[in-house]
């Protein structure tokens, strides 16, 4: 959901608590992480924009493949070493949102996942969306 939301400090810590090697500038990896989100998730509030949903810089929908392997590769510039299950699962997110986009280019993977993060994670401060 932070990768949906675009949530730079968020996704940050997640990728340090999943990291097996030796400790890693979080600074360095959050200014990445940042750059990358800023590019491919706005970075204003959805509801002050009269949304919903998150939205891409340009108001269409966040294309979750990109920003996932962009975070890959800032992932492998800052040296991190992801456990094998949650880098396979990083991974199959960008596999599966590329699949659906080649099947229906205008089909929106976060905004149609949100309700299910809703469901299976009340506490994740979308229960309000």
């Amino acid at each position: 959901q932070d990768l949906c939301q675009g949530r730079p400090g968020a996704i940050t810590d997640s990728l340090l608590e999943f990291h097996i090697g030796p400790p890693r500038d979080r600074g360095a990896l959050l200014r990445d992480i940042e750059e990358t989100c800023a590019r491919w998730v706005h970075q204003g509030s959805a509801l002050e924009r009269g949304s919903l949903l998150p939205t891409a810089p340009g108001g269409g929908p966040v294309m979750l493949g990109d920003l996932i392997g962009e975070i890959l590769f800032k992932v492998q510039r800052q040296k991190l070493h992801l456990r094998g299950d949650v880098a396979s699962t990083i991974v199959s997110m960008s596999l599966v949102e590329g699949m659906v986009k080649q099947l229906d280019p205008d089909f929106d993977v976060v905004g149609s996942a949100l309700p299910y993060f809703k469901m299976y994670a009340p506490h994740s401060g979308l229960a309000k969306l």
